[in-house]
């Protein structure tokens, strides 16, 4: 009777390097009774591989695959991201299957269960028997990533350094989204991650993995009971204080989740934690007070990159790198861009289709407008103008003006270019700012206003201010506009003033913490010239030793090599370059 050649199948991370002494045991006896081994690996298959296989962990086998190495032969697009290659995830996923199934394997053994779900052949879970005698406290930042932006990192960054018990982030992207077609970015945003890992900071794909359905209560439910971490981690929760004051009443299963999960949350502007005495208010909650993280928006980023816009100090380098290789967030036909994928944690409730007949207006219409901010005359000043004829004949208006409706271009790029047909600039910061309804004329008219603001220096906008359209144009400090000496009449229209009073509000509160600044000065400046900008905006003056020892803390400021050899006594100020933003400061 013959015997039966058995088919083996071993992973090899998490696996057969888990218990070496074990498994270089049993493929040796059965490589030397005639069966097969086969190793998988996702690592590339090279000389240094099959010595590490041998020596070191003193493996034996008879068949040796590489997911990367069969990935190339098969000639898949293979990125490298930190030194490590990479293919598509689907592909990834079921190389592993695929292969036992070809070779007909009797049994695998892998460590993961994303795996299984694709094998045809026989599948085995490994569990390591050892557990650690301590848990690792690891906290999670959930959300779409689309992309990940510097307030992550940040985020990231303030956590380890405040909480130093925290041994790890996570960053866990949402995996549900509402449009199919749009599941090919998963890959891309799961790069974009990888892209900006360092040790403190990981990927973490256990929703996209399982495909959750992005509900925090389901996800924590299944992974605290998840024998691959209950017995290895202590998982924490991380929020931003927007989400805490709607976590009692919105949230599903909020006293379940708050009784299971330790939340750490983070402060963001606009909203006073002093305030919340919810469910997260209490240990074993943690609220961290004395961090800043920017209000950089991922919506507001695929909006300028899909413009055209810089999105230079909203990223990182690396990923702001991948997003215009890849031309992300581009275009995809007519009117269609990328779109956001929905909130992690509620539903919305279904809004009443009625409307109150006495609301309705005769006609409807959208503005634009685009408040162009400069340093002038020791002034943060914006460009307003007074048109000819179109109404509001005569009176103060931010540059823009009426869209045709219906539009099919995506108003940030309607802002980008209506600014440059009005001022000839291209290529500056631009942002929006908020969007404004109300009913004006006797109720004939609903009017939407859509405004943005622009940042430049400037030299670089002086002798553009005119525009074709206009009668005249001007300069208003945002501080004073009501009170110009010389001319009453230079006052804003009444729809203008609420824009203005907001911008003001929006630009002093992010210079201290994003790197607008940088915005309103020359590519080379010098200290002064950059500590003139916070105190022109801020509105006070600030001791120079501190202020620079401040914006080093958070920036990356680069001296420029003087011209001509050493300086000599009474030299003028150093040049400096803006160079990026720190990966984390607190």
């Amino acid at each position: 009777m013959t015997e039966r050649i058995l088919k083996f199948g071993i992973d090899v991370h998490g696996v057969a390097d888990a218990d070496v002494a074990f498994f270089s045991g049993l493929t040796r006896l059965l490589v030397e009774n005639g069966h097969e081994v086969h190793l998988l690996t996702g690592v590339e298959r090279t000389p240094e591989l099959e010595h590490y296989l041998k020596t070191v962990l003193g493996l034996s086998w008879t068949h040796l695959f590489s997911i990367i190495s069969h990935a190339r032969e098969s000639g898949a697009t293979i990125e490298t991201i930190r030194g490590n290659p990479y293919v598509d995830e689907d592909l990834w996923e079921r190389a592993k299957a695929e292969h036992c199934r070809r070779n007909g394997i009797d049994l695998h053994l892998d460590d993961s269960a994303v795996y299984g779900r694709h094998f045809r052949t026989p599948y085995a879970k490994y569990y390591k028997n050892r557990r650690p005698r301590k848990k690792r406290k690891i906290a999670i930042i959930g959300g779409s990533f689309n992309p990940v932006t510097n307030a992550h990192i940040m985020m990231a960054e303030a956590i380890l350094k405040v909480l130093p018990d925290v041994h790890q982030v996570w960053m866990m992207p949402a995996y549900h989204h509402p449009f199919e077609k749009h599941r090919g970015y998963s890959s891309h945003r799961i790069r974009m991650i990888r892209l900006v890992e360092t040790p403190g900071i990981r990927y973490f794909g256990y929703e996209i993995d399982h495909r959750l359905s992005g509900v925090t209560y389901e996800t924590f439910s299944r992974l605290l009971d998840d024998p691959d971490y209950r017995d290895y981690y202590v998982f924490h929760m991380v929020i931003g204080a927007d989400c805490v004051f709607d976590f009692d009443t919105k949230w599903q299963h909020a006293d379940a989740l708050a009784a299971r999960v330790p939340f750490i949350i983070l402060p963001r502007a606009g909203y006073d934690l002093e305030r919340y005495h919810g469910l997260l208010s209490r240990p074993p909650h943690v609220i961290l007070t004395d961090v800043a993280i920017p209000d950089i928006s991922a919506t507001e980023v695929r909006a300028r990159a899909a413009a055209g816009v810089s999105i230079r100090g909203l990223v990182p380098a690396a990923v702001e790198s991948y997003i215009r290789h890849h031309r992300l967030y581009r275009r995809k036909g007519e009117g269609e861009t990328v779109s956001a994928l929905p909130d992690r944690h509620f539903q919305p409730r279904r809004q009443s289709s009625t409307t109150t007949p006495a609301a309705l207006c005769d006609r409807s219409s959208v503005f634009i407008h685009i408040a162009v901010c400069t340093l002038k005359d020791d002034q943060l000043s914006v460009l307003m103008i007074r048109g000819k004829d179109e109404p509001p004949a005569g009176e103060w208006m931010l540059p823009g003006g009426p869209l045709e409706l219906p539009f099919r271009e995506d108003l940030s790029e309607i802002a980008v270019r209506k600014l440059a047909a009005e001022t000839g600039l291209a290529d500056i910061y631009i942002e929006q700012l908020k969007t404004y309804g109300g009913v004006v004329e006797s109720r004939q008219e609903c009017r939407v206003n859509v405004a943005y603001f622009a940042l430049v220096p400037y030299e670089r906008i002086a002798g553009r201010e005119r525009s074709g359209n206009s009668a005249e144009s001007a300069w208003m400090p945002l501080r004073d506009y009501r009170t110009i000496p010389g001319d009453r009449n230079r006052v804003p229209a009444k729809d203008q003033e609420r824009i203005l009073l907001d911008l003001t509000e929006r630009i002093r509160g992010k210079i201290s913490y994003t790197p607008i600044a940088f915005e309103l000065v020359s590519d080379r400046f010098t200290w002064p010239d950059l500590r003139k900008v916070y105190e022109i905006v801020l509105g006070r003056r600030l001791d120079a030793a501190n202020f620079k020892r401040k914006i080093r803390s958070m920036y990356r400021i680069r001296e420029l090599t003087a011209e001509g050899g050493a300086y000599s006594v009474g030299r003028p100020p150093k040049q400096l370059k803006f160079d990026g933003i720190k990966e984390g400061y607190v």
